[in-house]
């Protein structure tokens, strides 16, 4: 057991070199495979590259300062940028416009190169356009301390999926065109936040006004994720409550069954007591006529005195009473019909 954990550690950590060394070969990777670049030769940023490192590292809390109304108010050119939603940390975040929205990873392959890439889904030439997008700053200077930057950017986007790519390229001069000239618009803006960012370095970027940035951006999320583990438990109450509403449906159901049965029992006994005592009733009256009968059947024997002749039809008679009495009894319900005397 104790080789094969050092087996697995071993083949744990030669994945994490390779992982990292495809890390580091995949830009060039996804350039060659871009569907759209750009580069943006010989820019020039009024910035050192000491600044420059500190406003990447605090890039999050830089975008929530700009995002202010109140810093809008004090550098109108900066009033274009709507941010709806932005969270994370500088090697990490998301961020969110009217139509477009990015899931951000930024990374320093070396001291001079910054790499950031974006699952980005941006609303296009009347399309919904996902995929990766690219952005590598590659910087010149001779000191950090030089006040001045010389930076090449290249842009590259490769869409989410062959479809996609198939899609856009009826359309790819008009969006080719776009991407240009939104990169371009970039490129001003970097150069008018620069001069912004050398005003407001001691005051809404120093290292206070970010910290407090920072602090709302997190005091923001804490308060999402309690409004998340809120609803959460909501939706849980509410679906042990619509649960606890069937277990109630189900009892109720089968009381309502039992109630029914109950009471069908209880009518069918009262039926059949009622019919038991209308048999009894009719049995009564039957042994009543039959009685009656019988002292008839005397009486007719005392009369015609005691011949064969008038022993031979009280026998018929009798006969005839009781054949009388039994067509009585077979027809429920029917009225009886009066013998004759």
């Amino acid at each position: 057991m104790r080789y094969l954990s050092k087996i697995l550690s071993t083949a744990l950590m030669l994945c994490c070199l390779c992982a990292g060394m495809a890390l580091a070969q995949e830009p060039q990777d996804f350039l060659d495979q871009a569907l759209y670049r750009h580069d943006y030769q010989d820019q020039r940023w009024a910035i050192s590259a000491q600044e420059l490192d500190l406003l990447v590292d605090n890039l999050v809390g830089v975008l929530a300062v700009i995002s202010q109304p109140e810093f809008k108010r004090r550098h109108p050119l900066m009033g274009n940028l709507v941010l709806q939603q932005l969270g994370g940390t500088a090697h990490s975040f998301s961020l969110r416009t009217y139509s477009n929205q990015a899931q951000v990873t930024m990374e320093r392959p070396g001291p001079k190169v910054i790499v950031y890439r974006a699952q980005i889904t941006m609303q296009k030439l009347g399309l919904s356009v996902s995929g990766q997008m690219l952005i590598r700053v590659r910087l010149q200077y001779a000191s950090p301390q030089d006040q001045t930057l010389r930076a090449e950017v290249t842009v590259a986007f490769r869409p989410a999926s062959d479809m996609l790519a198939a899609a856009l390229k009826p359309v790819m001069a008009s969006f080719q065109e776009e991407m240009d000239r939104l990169g371009g618009k970039a490129m001003v803006q970097i150069q008018d936040f620069l001069r912004i960012y050398k005003q407001e370095r001691h005051g809404a970027f120093s290292r206070a006004g970010l910290l407090g940035q920072l602090a709302l951006i997190n005091q923001r999320r804490l308060v999402q994720a309690a409004e998340l583990k809120q609803r959460t438990a909501t939706a849980g109450s509410a679906l042990a409550s619509g649960g606890l509403g069937r277990i109630a449906l189900a009892l109720a159901t089968a009381l309502v069954l039992l109630v029914g049965l109950a009471l069908g029992w209880v009518l069918a006994n009262r039926l059949r007591a009622t019919r038991d005592q209308k048999l009894l009733r009719k049995s009564l009256r039957a042994q009543r006529e039959q009685a009656a009968l019988d002292k008839r059947l005397v009486k007719l024997l005392k009369s015609r005195g005691g011949s064969p002749q008038a022993t031979t039809e009280a026998k018929l008679e009798h006969q005839r009473l009781s054949r009388e009495l039994l067509q009585r009894l077979g027809h429920d319900g029917k009225p009886s019909r009066q013998t004759k005397k």
